[in-house]
């Protein structure tokens, strides 16, 4: 059998102190039921949650040198709820190669990419490499862009059409 509130309303008159029990007990029991469940929705997000990296800076300028080698180093942060671990680095060109100085980052943690590039074979003034960083992020994989800077690029002079250099000349 169940009692509702209206069961102790004929008791109300004779005893008030046990209709106050009764609905402070309802109360509770429904308060509780409440925060149980927002513990339980709060469990269930902390299950879903992910790490977040962010890189800086953002993209990587560069500017080759005569030695023809580059390192550079990339700031990771991990701006999550949950460990980052990094599990991947694929450079775009073989000329390159990274490596993860801390893995895995706890949460407001930071680390760093190590990147090292052999630049003998980039003749164009600007050159792109780029890295897919696969990880347990939000965002799987992030594609990270290195510019190359060449000041030694030849580059034609559009004024001088090709083919004509010192013919003619004695």
């Amino acid at each position: 059998m169940t009692l509702t509130m209206f069961d102790f309303l004929p008791l109300a008159k004779s005893s008030t102190l046990l209709v106050r029990s009764f609905l402070l007990c309802v109360i509770v029991g429904v308060v509780g039921s409440s925060a149980l469940g927002a513990q339980d929705t709060g469990l269930s997000n902390a299950v879903q949650a992910k790490a977040e990296m962010q890189l800086v800076p953002a993209e990587l300028h560069l500017t080759m040198d005569t030695s023809r080698f580059l390192i550079a180093r990339v700031k990771v942060l991990n701006r999550g709820a949950v460990p980052l671990t990094i599990s991947e680095l694929h450079p775009s060109c073989s000329c390159a190669g990274a490596n993860v100085q801390q893995n895995p980052l706890r949460p407001m943690e930071v680390g760093e990419i190590l990147i090292r590039m052999n630049t003998v074979n980039m003749l164009d003034s600007v050159n792109l490499l780029t890295i897919a960083i696969s990880s347990n992020s939000v965002v799987s994989p992030v594609v990270y862009s290195v510019y190359v800077h060449n000041p030694y690029a030849k580059t034609k002079d559009p004024a001088k059409p090709e083919g004509d250099g010192d013919k003619g000349k004695n």
